[in-house]
């Protein structure tokens, strides 16, 4: 029988979309072996889908297999070099594996896309992903936080406060540690009482870690 090319690739783009969110699914349970198996299955249906790769390099990272994540998204970006959660994914990844220098090169490049496309991943009503779905947009507070963490594990204090005040300015939703990590760097810049109020604040926000700090070094 006679299979027009056109319902031939509705066929792959189909069974490609169904492994997919069958493996986010499995992520999202934290079945990760499994989701990897789903994951596999659909690049093999279609090697040249980005977000495939991405949901493989998260999986990876899960399992704390960072160098095989950062393989899965240089794969993503190679495709799709303008991916914002592709290249914030891989300056993550690096940040995992103790790579703070790298992971602010990512950082800053997912950075410079914003403002392109958004992007997130969402299943429709029979569980299945839509391509037309598939965006990418990662909040710019996660971004600078991320970065802001990485400039504080490198020494760079004044750069990591100005990504913890832009987080602080607009609305980031974990600013207990926000509050905790620019704490820190005051007191280590000799201002304490700026410091130790961010500390306050950092455990008014439920970050029990600012204790030892505030205890140690504020009246």
């Amino acid at each position: 029988m006679y299979i027009p090319l056109a319902g031939c690739n509705w066929l792959k783009k189909s069974r490609f979309d169904n492994r997919l969110s069958s493996a986010i699914e499995l992520k999202d349970r934290k079945m990760y072996e499994e989701a990897l198996d789903k994951i596999d299955e659909a690049i093999k249906i279609d090697p040249d889908e980005a977000p495939a790769y991405i949901v493989k390099g998260q999986i990876n990272d899960a399992l704390n297999k960072y160098s095989a994540a950062i393989l899965d998204l240089s794969k993503a970006i190679d495709i799709e070099p303008t991916n914002i959660l592709a290249l914030y994914q891989k300056g993550l990844t690096h940040a995992m594996k103790g790579e703070y220098d790298s992971a602010i090169e990512f950082y800053n490049k997912a950075i410079r896309q914003k403002g392109t496309d958004t992007l997130y991943f969402e299943l429709n009503n029979n569980n299945q992903l839509n391509a037309e779905i598939i965006k990418s947009d990662v909040d710019m507070t996660i971004i600078r936080y991320c970065r802001g963490f990485a400039f504080y594990m490198t020494k760079n204090d004044d750069k990591a406060l100005n990504d913890f005040d832009f987080c602080l300015s607009n609305g980031y939703e974990n600013n207990g540690s926000v509050f905790l990590y620019s704490g820190i760097i005051y007191i280590s810049q000799g201002f304490s009482d700026k410091g130790c109020a961010r500390l306050k604040l950092a455990l008014r926000n439920g970050n029990s870690a600012a204790e030892e700090y505030i205890t140690k070094y504020c009246k």
